[in-house]
């Protein structure tokens, strides 16, 4: 966990404005209401997680530009990416919903964006990468077979689609939401 002052840059598909993957958020809240040791992810930062691009201290804000940049040219040829939601998956320290679709065009983007601006590769928060959208953080150790049984594994199937991803700042520990958006790409309908 970083100490305030001290950024990561991501790539997230930001997903807060979005009505269809704001519902899953508040279907789960619902189903989860009166549980306690759950933090949920504010709607307003509700994201894809899809690539860690490096330390904010390593990446200026003009690389970020130029990542940005980047990553809007090899996404060229792709139209807005439909994504469903509602299988929900269980970690640890998180519960979580998989996102469906053909979403490797945006990790490939964000490597070759992020390797042609610094020569690095970034990093997957888990290898192999599995597209998922964090619901809610756990902020206790607790059983899990209460909130598996109040969530279950499905959620009522919602259709999202991604028509841009974003170069986020996340400054120090993730439970504090300080993020700031730094640069986009977008997906543009009568691609390909």
């Amino acid at each position: 966990m970083l100490p305030l002052g001290t950024g990561r840059i991501y790539w997230h598909v930001l997903l807060g404005a979005d009505s269809a993957a704001r519902a899953v958020l508040d279907e789960a809240r619902d189903r989860l209401e009166g549980l306690h040791g759950l933090d949920f992810t504010p709607a307003e930062w509700l994201h894809l997680t899809v690539l860690v691009a490096g330390l904010r201290e390593d990446i200026t804000d003009e690389q970020a530009d130029q990542m940005a940049a980047a990553a809007q040219r090899i996404l060229e040829p792709v139209p807005p990416i439909r994504m469903s939601l509602s299988r929900v998956l269980y970690h640890p320290e998180a519960v979580l919903v998989r996102a469906d679709g053909d979403l490797d065009p945006l990790l490939a983007a964000a490597q070759a964006a992020t390797r042609d601006v610094t020569g690095q590769d970034g990093e997957l928060e888990n290898a192999p990468w599995t597209p998922h959208v964090t619901l809610a953080y756990s902020s206790t150790s607790q059983p899990a077979e209460p909130v598996i049984c109040a969530l279950g594994r499905e959620l009522p199937r919602r259709d999202v689609t991604i028509d841009k991803i974003s170069l986020v700042n996340q400054d120090g520990p993730e439970n504090l939401w300080r993020w700031q958006p730094l640069a986009a790409a977008e997906l543009r309908p009568g691609s390909a």
